[in-house]
């Protein structure tokens, strides 16, 4: 193993460790929601809508385009959570809407309920 002095290639992997972790975070959060519900909570989860593989209907990015808020608290449905992504139905006008969200995409997760936040933008 070779020490590199001067050399800041640890500094350029921290926010990329860091973003693993709290997508880790957001998957078991997620977990718990599919299996028990969001109970009485409101939970909001922020999205790029110009990420390359989510999947939402073009008029809501046109509508959020510095991004794209998901509210699990009342009207939503057949939540699927993969390794790569999260799915969900939501309901505009009674409308059901599919949602493809890739945890990369995720850039803020907020429990309005208990004022837990997680800023995925911070790094």
């Amino acid at each position: 193993m070779t020490n590199t002095v001067g050399s800041n290639f640890l500094e350029e992997e921290y926010p990329k460790i860091l973003q693993k972790c709290l997508e880790g975070v957001l998957q078991d959060i997620m977990r718990i929601i599919l299996t028990k519900g969001a109970g009485g909570n409101a939970v909001y989860i922020y999205f790029d809508p110009y990420h390359p593989k989510v999947r939402c209907p073009t008029y809501l990015i046109e509508q959020y385009p510095s991004g794209i808020p998901i509210i699990l608290q009342h009207r939503w449905c057949d939540l699927v959570l993969d390794e790569n992504s999260f799915h969900v139905t939501l309901f505009f006008d009674s409308i059901p809407t599919r949602f493809s969200v890739p945890w990369a995409s995720i850039t803020k997760f907020y429990d309005k309920t208990v004022e837990f936040t997680i800023d995925m933008a911070e790094f």
